[in-house]
């Protein structure tokens, strides 16, 4: 009788240890310390695949050690991870982290350049959430990525329709100092300078960034990212000088966000 009592424990005891593998890899995700979270989700990943843990738990692990690739830019060890967790997934429809794979293997497309690979994959998320009637907020960040796309490949009014839905979702008292709701204001801001509203766009990157800052803290490198972004933009806008002063601060940012996430 002893044999199975010791099976439970070591069962129970491989599952805290993973979970407090994860709940430190997600931590340090979420403060941009993306280093570290990769070693944590690594240490959890090793856990869930030596350990009698489900499929959920290991597709779990592998979504955000590639998000957390994605943010250190190893977009083919991301590719990789995020093709394990489709394969998990199967073919059943209701998992959420099939979803949130297939939603995060389109953005990482999209930032490798693969934009109607990544249209495609949006397009197939986003009915997969209507027709099993999911929350509106999971449907908005689809259709943030989605009006972004559309965007970049020029297709405006199917980006001005889709970003205007996600912002009829997401102005809500509760959403609106969120990641997301800034990122739906610089999907507006790129529209705008693509109808050449200058003035209107340069108003919604700045709010975007201010939101930004508020809901990371300001010191995240997120927050880095989205200047840059928003540099960008404004660059092909001619507005040079401001973007110039918003690259300077991406850059320090990026500095001290460097030196201690080591």
């Amino acid at each position: 009788m002893s044999q199975p009592a010791l099976g439970i424990d070591l069962n129970k005891e491989a599952r805290v240890a993973w979970e407090v593998q994860l709940r430190v890899a997600k931590l340090a995700l979420d403060g941009g310390y993306y280093v570290a979270a990769k070693r944590n989700f690594r240490k959890a990943l090793k856990i869930a695949e030596t350990s009698p843990l489900d499929d959920a738990d290991i597709s779990a692990t592998l979504i955000g050690l590639g998000l957390a690739c994605c943010h250190l830019k190893d977009y083919p060890e991301a590719d990789e991870l995020f093709k394990r967790v489709i394969q998990l997934g199967g073919n059943e429809p209701e998992g959420l982290n099939l979803t949130d794979a297939l939603v995060e293997t389109a953005v990482l497309y999209q930032k490798t350049g693969n934009l109607a690979q990544s249209k495609e994959l949006l397009e197939h998320c986003l009915n997969m959430l209507q027709e099993r009637s999911s929350d509106n907020i999971s449907q908005a960040k689809v259709m943030k990525s989605l009006a972004l796309v559309n965007c970049k490949i020029g297709n405006i009014n199917a980006a001005e329709l889709l970003i205007t839905k996600a912002f009829a979702i997401t102005d809500i008292q509760a959403v609106r100092l969120t990641n997301l709701f800034a990122e739906i204001l610089g999907v507006m801001s790129l529209i705008a300078i693509q109808k050449n509203q200058y003035a209107e766009a340069d108003e919604l990157m700045a709010k975007a960034i201010d939101i930004l800052e508020m809901a990371t803290g300001g010191e995240h490198p997120e927050v880095a990212d989205f200047m840059e972004y928003s540099a960008e933009i404004l660059k092909d806008a001619g507005c040079a000088e401001k973007s110039t002063l918003l690259l300077k601060r991406a850059k320090d940012l990026r500095a001290r966000v460097k030196a201690r996430d080591k």
